[in-house]
């Protein structure tokens, strides 16, 4: 089974060590385009924070930003955070001890251009 970390940081911060402004999340999937993910640290910095504990995340395919992740709250339909060309299969496409990274962006106020970073591990 694979683990998936996820890290996002603010586009405009060089690197990833401004832990106010990182979230942290675990993401898991049994199906190929859908699963869920729950909050491992949120940020204090209230552009990057997300303010909700756990949720849902699909992939769908938009022209702009090719295979698109949304994380969206459990039950909600309000975007929380999208994360642009993850691949059409994110959890199947990446192998175990991989990482991916891109950019995306975050549902504000204020709303918020962000990097993240996929981490996979097996168990």
């Amino acid at each position: 089974m694979k683990e998936i970390d996820c890290k996002l940081k603010l586009a405009e911060d060089a690197d990833w060590k401004n832990n106010d402004r990182i979230v942290e999340m675990s993401v898991a999937g049994k199906e190929l385009r859908r699963g869920t993910w729950t909050m491992t640290s949120d940020a204090r910095d209230p552009r990057m924070q997300i303010g909700v504990s756990s949720g849902r995340w699909f992939v769908h395919s938009l022209e702009a930003t090719g295979w698109t992740m949304t994380f969206l709250a459990n039950d909600d339909t309000k975007v929380l955070v999208e994360l642009f060309r993850v691949g059409s299969q994110p959890v199947e496409d990446t192998g175990c001890g991989a990482s991916r990274g891109g950019d995306g962006w975050r549902q504000g106020p204020p709303n918020s251009d962000i990097n993240y970073i996929l981490s996979f591990s097996c168990i």
